[in-house]
Parts: structure tokens; C-alpha cells; sequence
């Protein structure tokens, strides 16, 4: 067993950062002069150490933090997964204006003289159009809202939220999710 030198705490022999005070050890067991080089934590913006691997301060992983390729890559796929759940709610709001034409031109069927064929044809597609494009805006809005929300504060998106973007919003969204580190 080897011995922190900065606050005295105890840690295992192939240990290269204490625990308690985050303090850096090389192998001979001496302590290492850190530099902080302006790095942040993503989560909770404490100022942490360059090769600091967890955030002393709130726990979070730093492997992504102020790395240039891996941070433009995501960048590319945030954009996208941004523009495809708009593209997902406009498109279905899109639909239900077109749900209220359509009934609007509906109710003005009988005065042109439509059949009783035709109006039931007219709506049966109508209440197609309401199951199909109002009911899913009760859930796309709000899990849209909850993942451009954590992706702006860089918070974590949890796999089960990613796996139902997938499945209820738009599959290619929650698959960039899926992939994006």
C-alpha cells in the first residue's frame, strides 16, 4: 500500500490518482504536478485537470470533454438528430391542419352534392388522418422538447428515452441517438 502525499489517504499500490482528493501519483509514488489547461466538465463546469478521467465534483465521465474530432463529429449527428424530431413534429402537425381542411370540406360536401358513398369514403379517411397524425403529437412535442433540452445542456440521454425516440418518434433520430457517444 502506498500513501497519498497531498492529504495522507491510503490507496492501492498501482493507484495513479487518489481518491479523496484527486491528487496524482506517478508509479514510483510520487506526486505528479498537475496543470489544468482550461479543461471543464461538461455537467457541472468545474474547472478539472487534463488527464482527469471522472469529475471529482459530480462523478461524470470527462472522455469527451474538450476533445476536437470526437466533439465535431457529434456535433454533425446533434444536428441532424435536431433537424429530423423538428422535421418529425412539423411534419405531423402538418397533417392536422390538413385533418381540419378536410372537415372543413366535409361539411360543405352535402351542398355540392357529394353521394352518401363518397362521404363516407371522405370520412373514413378523415378519422384515418386523426388516429394517425394527432395522437402522436401528444408524445413526439414533449420527448422532442426532453432530448433538445439534455442535448443543450449536454446532459446524458438515457437508452430507454433513445430506444423510445426510436420506436415512437423517428427511427432515424433515435438511431443517430443509439450511435452517438
Amino acid at each position: 500500500m502506498k500513501y497519498c502525499d497531498k492529504c495522507g489517504a491510503e490507496m492501492l499500490d498501482e493507484a495513479v490518482m487518489c481518491v479523496k482528493c484527486g491528487n496524482m501519483v506517478s508509479a514510483e509514488g510520487k506526486s505528479k504536478e498537475m496543470v489544468y489547461n482550461e479543461r471543464y466538465c461538461t455537467k457541472c463546469g468545474a474547472k478539472v485537470f487534463q488527464e482527469t478521467v471522472v469529475c471529482p465534483h459530480c462523478g461524470c465521465p470527462m472522455e469527451n470533454a474538450n476533445v476536437g474530432k470526437g466533439k465535431e463529429k457529434n456535433k454533425g449527428i446533434d444536428i441532424a438528430i435536431k433537424v429530423l424530431l423538428i422535421l418529425t413534429i412539423v411534419g405531423l402537425a402538418f397533417c392536422g391542419f390538413m385533418y381540419l381542411i378536410s372537415l372543413i370540406g366535409f361539411s360543405m360536401m352535402p351542398d355540392i352534392g357529394a353521394t352518401p358513398e363518397e362521404m363516407s369514403y371522405v370520412l373514413s379517411m378523415l378519422i384515418v388522418m386523426v388516429v394517425l397524425c394527432l395522437p402522436p403529437l401528444a408524445w413526439v412535442i414533449p420527448m422532442s422538447i426532453i432530448i433538445l433540452k439534455k442535448m443543450k445542456n449536454k446532459e446524458p440521454i438515457g437508452v430507454g428515452l433513445k430506444i423510445c425516440t426510436l420506436i415512437f418518434v423517428n427511427t432515424i433520430a433515435g438511431i443517430l441517438l443509439l450511435c452517438k457517444n
